[in-house]
Parts: structure tokens; C-alpha cells; sequence
């Protein structure tokens, strides 16, 4: 399902909503089809505005979230069924999402 703003950009099926008034950027990133490492980190590539140099593993994301960016508010559905494909990994990707909510104004993360 494509929004208005994202038709014709390279997507998964995740949605993106149009920046608030006050700059946010909402991201919905569905988990459930997430089996590996490497889907894992395909799929918040595709779904989040992430650079280039985006190093797919988990210190790299934190890195990633810590750099100047606008209001992010994202939003992962399919938890259960990642975290139990994941593990512990998925538990790491949570840990680094809420250390980013920590250090910074500009990451907001809700794992539904």
C-alpha cells in the first residue's frame, strides 16, 4: 500500500506518512516477514532514510540514528514473529532503538 508520497519510489509494502507540522517523519516498518539478519537490515534500508554508508549491523544503526536528522517516529509491527526468528538479535535492535530514544530528540520507536 502506497501513500500519495511514496508512489513510484523503491518500497516495500511499509508505510511512510507526510512530515507533521513539526517535521516528524512516521514510518510504519511491518517485521512479520523479517527471517534473518540480512532481511532485517534490507528492510530498514528500504524503509527508512538511512545513508548510503549504512553499514547493516546493529552499532551501525545507532550510529546511523544519532546523525542530524528530522523527527522520526517509527513504528514496527510484527514484532512477535521477528523477535522469535531473530532472538536475540531483535532484542539488540530494540536495545539500540531505545539508546537512540535516550541520546537524542529526533528517534521515537514503538515495536507493536
Amino acid at each position: 500500500m502506497y501513500s500519495e508520497e511514496t508512489q513510484g519510489q523503491d518500497s516495500t509494502d511499509d508505510a511512510r506518512t507526510p512530515s507533521g507540522a513539526d517535521g516528524e517523519e512516521c514510518y510504519t516498518i511491518d517485521l512479520s516477514d523479517v527471517h534473518d539478519k540480512d532481511a532485517l537490515h534490507d528492510k530498514l534500508a528500504q524503509s527508512l532514510p538511512l545513508p548510503d554508508y549504512y553499514g547493516r549491523n546493529l552499532d551501525a544503526l545507532y550510529d546511523c540514528l544519532l546523525e542530524p536528522h528530522g523527527i522520526w517516529n517509527i513504528t514496527f509491527t510484527g514484532c512477535e514473529q521477528a523477535e522469535s526468528r531473530l532472538g536475540g538479535y531483535f532484542l539488540g535492535l530494540k536495545e539500540s532503538f531505545e539508546d537512540a530514544e535516550e541520546a537524542t530528540d529526533s528517534v521515537r520507536a514503538r515495536f507493536e
